[in-house]
This record gives structure tokens, C-alpha cells and sequence, in this order.
């Protein structure tokens, strides 16, 4: 018998899109060496001379007295969409006046009578 071919010795078996997916990281690897002129043409000499900006740390900035202003925002409308709902609730109850009822009642009668009218 014949000795059977090592498994190193076999060409890998790579799935369709790896083949792709390898040329589209060339492309855009290839894509980043490029030179593009015309951005730098659009800093301004001013720009190009000004110093560059200082970094800060981040910890201060948030312990600012502002850095809070997210949550009270947050509290600010939940108080706010709750006076709405209990207004809302008061009104619930109430009934409208005459006109306004009216004026429901007839846009009832009209809507039916759309409805009817598609349905046919």
C-alpha cells in the first residue's frame, strides 16, 4: 500500500469571502499610504503656525460644577412629563362644552362616513 499524503502537505480549504475579505483590507491599507494634496493645501499658513492645543486631564473638567447637568436635566423632565400625565388624568374626567362637544360629534359622523365609504 501506498503512503497516504500528510495532512500538512494539503492545500488549505478557505471559505469564498476570505479571498475578498483579504483584498478589501489591501485596498484599504493601500488606500492609507496615499497622499492627498489638496488637504493640505486647506490648512491655512495661520493654522500651520499657530502652537498645538493643550491637552487637559479629564478628571477636572468632570468634577465641574456643570458636569451634572445630564441627571438634573433627566429629573427636570421626568417631573415634568409627570405634572403632564396628572394634568391629563384631571382632565380626563371632565366633560367639554357644548360647542366643543358639537364640533366631536361631527367629526365622528365624518369619520364614520369615510370608513363606510373605503370599505364599500
Amino acid at each position: 500500500m501506498g503512503r497516504l499524503p500528510s495532512l500538512r502537505s494539503a492545500p488549505a480549504i478557505r471559505p469564498p469571502w476570505c479571498r475578498a475579505l483579504a483584498s478589501a483590507v489591501a485596498a484599504l491599507a493601500l488606500g492609507g499610504c496615499a497622499q492627498f494634496p489638496e488637504l493640505d493645501r486647506a490648512i491655512s499658513p495661520q493654522a500651520r503656525a499657530a502652537p498645538a492645543p493643550r491637552i487637559e486631564p479629564l478628571g477636572p473638567l468632570l468634577a465641574e460644577p456643570g458636569a451634572g447637568q445630564a441627571e438634573i436635566a433627566r429629573d427636570e423632565t421626568l417631573a415634568r412629563a409627570e405634572a403632564l400625565r396628572a394634568a391629563g388624568a384631571a382632565l380626563a374626567g371632565q366633560a367639554p362644552d357644548p360647542q366643543a362637544q358639537e364640533r366631536i360629534a361631527e367629526r365622528r359622523r365624518r369619520l364614520a362616513a369615510e370608513r363606510a365609504a373605503l370599505s364599500e
